[in-house]
């Protein structure tokens, strides 16, 4: 469970920086649950603070904490988390409010979880779930159907609710599907409604953030580790360059290395301070002008800047900041003897498919021949393998 009242880690200002940024595609997938549940970056930058949670980040939450759950003590009571006997919760969007219904199927009851202090109004649906809950559980012959179809639903008190803040709601939601344990009372949650509250919740939204993109269970972690890397090696003249020019926002896609070096070194109306710059730009836009239609120059040891600027030395990545290596932006390069050793194994292969291809011409054309040779002979007799018009083999 995350502590609220801990200074941010070093991977959680770094992660919700780059995430907070917004500086790069909003479509691109950062999140991935083996295929099952899918995050867009423009989903999780519905975390920054001052804005509206997605529903989809709550889905997200939900399958981290369910993944936790799996990796709990025996000791502690289970819970499922819905997208065991003990405790079913619901995360509930309503009307583009967030709150959280949870059953005690121990204790026979319900208990609606929700931030605001003044009852929202929720159109009975708390009844509507526990009735639909309680006819599932009757359909796989659960013995705790007939109570649970019973129970009535009670709001939990607690010590932070809200009466002005309806932004946060997904975040309470959030905390609350962490915090709550079944019982009828709820520590380790936040300070009363106030800026103290606010600072905490600011300060959530980075953690869980950070806590959903850097998962186990997320398969483009590591990746995203990656970027943030990069991100965090950025000079701030590399920042401010790339928040003056809006070069993401304006390409529609990440900076090429010569996007970079024409906003280092060249004012907005294309001037620079020298022809052997303005040569080299000139140059490299000759080069980028004759790729092929639809072709983007990613940064890498052969992109256009390297071809005319010269390869990158001592495994750095020119035009990204200080300290940021190749490998942390293209990732590791092939050496020069592993180059070699997979060109040999590639012309070993390409003769040996030409040999497969030579015998499977040979016996194309032997097929032919005894095809020509069974029509001469009236359409009977024997071939290779079977027989044909009649004949017996």
């Amino acid at each position: 469970m995350i502590r609220v009242n801990r200074r941010l880690h070093s991977d959680e200002k770094n992660v919700s920086n780059w995430l907070f940024a917004c500086t790069e595609d909003e479509n691109e997938i950062i999140f991935e649950e083996h295929g099952k549940l899918i995050g867009y970056k423009g989903i999780m930058e519905s975390l920054m603070p001052g804005s509206k949670i997605h529903a989809t980040v709550v889905d997200m939450w939900v399958a981290i904490q369910n993944d936790l759950e799996k990796r709990r003590s025996t000791r502690a009571r289970s819970r499922v988390f819905v997208h065991s006997d003990i405790m079913v919760c619901f995360p509930i969007v309503q009307s583009g409010h967030f709150y959280y219904i949870t059953f005690n199927l121990m204790k026979d009851e319900v208990h609606v979880i929700d931030n605001l202090a003044i009852c929202p109004g929720y159109k009975e649906f708390p009844e509507k779930l526990i009735s639909k809950f309680a006819a599932y559980l009757s359909k796989i012959n659960h013995h705790k159907a007939v109570a649970i179809g019973r129970v009535k639903p009670v709001r939990l008190e607690f010590s932070w609710p809200t009466r002005y803040n309806c932004i946060d709601c997904g975040v309470f939601l959030m905390r609350h599907m962490e915090i709550y344990k079944g019982l009828k009372k709820m520590e380790d949650g936040l300070p009363p409604e106030g800026a103290s509250q606010q600072e905490q919740l600011n300060e959530l939204r980075r953690k869980y953030a950070t806590k959903i993109l850097l998962a186990d269970i997320n398969k483009h972690k590591e990746a995203l580790r990656r970027k943030v890397h990069v991100f965090d090696k950025l000079t701030k003249e590399d920042e401010n360059i790339l928040d003056q020019h809006g070069l993401v926002t304006t390409l529609g896609h990440d900076p090429s290395r010569l996007d970079l070096f024409s906003a280092c070194f060249a004012d907005k109306d294309g001037n620079t301070k020298n022809d052997d710059t303005a040569n080299a730009i000139d140059e490299m836009k000759r080069r980028s002008d004759n790729l092929p239609e639809g072709s983007i120059d990613n940064p890498g040891p052969d992109d256009i800047f390297s071809t005319v600027m010269g390869k990158d030395r001592n495994g750095d990545a020119g035009m990204f900041g200080l300290g940021v290596r190749a490998s942390d932006v293209w990732g590791v390069t092939t050496s020069r003897s592993a180059c070699h050793r997979e060109n040999n194994e590639l012309k070993s292969r390409c003769g040996e498919l030409t040999s497969e291809n030579e015998q499977l011409r040979a016996q194309h054309t032997k097929g032919k021949r005894e095809d020509e040779q069974w029509r001469k002979g009236g359409g009977a007799g024997v071939l290779a393998g079977g027989v044909r018009g009649g004949g017996i083999e």
